[in-house]
């Protein structure tokens, strides 16, 4: 029997949390757990998690986004993992959509979606941002797309902590090189909103990040052949 935990990681976001929040509760099928992961929050945000039996929040020093993802993981009990990023939301169908996907083909190990990206008021578009991105269905390769068995997950190993803004691209690095199946949903399940304090905009780390994880998965390949 399938069950699912969500984990949220949460650190100084007061301003989004209770729309991230709101938006796993108003799912067409509840998740067992939700966990949110206060990573050493300062801006009191972890005091808006609001009292809710599914809801457990769970705090820890500053450590990282990866860091507070693989403690929810650890904390968790269900046997399907889906991630929510504190300042995006889910549509209501979210986990409805991709647990039926999942249970009608056991040979998939994970499923993303489509996500649908705005920019908040008064920001400009960063540079890694297509414009043909912008309020029209593209494929999410992030975490909060994402639904992974809990054994597969296992198996290909947690986010790795070294990466500053990437440990969920490297991840998706890691589960290609060792065949992992996977499928992408063509349902926007995922709203995404840019704004000045997202990772995203280190394009710096982000792009030095993505050499690396490029360098790996070649040097992977190579050994394989």
């Amino acid at each position: 029997m399938m069950s699912v935990s969500v984990i949220i990681p949460l650190h100084n976001g007061k301003r989004f949390i209770r729309t991230a929040i709101e938006s796993v509760l108003n799912q067409t099928i509840l998740p067992d757990e939700i966990i949110v992961v206060d990573d050493g929050s300062n801006d009191g945000g972890a005091n808006l998690v609001p009292s809710h039996e599914r809801i457990r929040l769970i705090s820890q020093a500053n450590s990282g986004v990866a860091a507070a993802r693989n403690r929810g993981i650890r904390e968790s009990n269900g046997t399907l993992l889906a991630f929510l990023d504190q300042d995006d939301s889910w549509t209501s169908d979210k986990l409805e959509v991709q647990t039926r996907t999942l249970a009608a083909d056991p040979g998939l190990g994970f499923v993303l979606a489509h996500q649908l990206i705005t920019l908040a008021p008064g920001v400009e578009k960063p540079g890694w941002l297509k414009t043909e991105q912008l309020g029209r269905p593209c494929p999410g390769y992030l975490p909060g797309t994402f639904l992974v068995r809990r054994s597969i997950l296992d198996h290909v190993g947690p986010f790795d902590e070294n990466f500053k803004s990437g440990s969920d691209s490297e991840w998706f690095f890691r589960a290609k090189d060792m065949g992992i199946a996977m499928r992408i949903l063509p349902e926007v399940l995922l709203h995404r909103t840019i704004h000045r304090e997202n990772q995203s905009h280190d394009t710096a780390t982000a792009n030095r990040e993505l050499l690396l994880m490029v360098r790996n998965s070649l040097k992977k390949q190579k050994d394989r052949s």
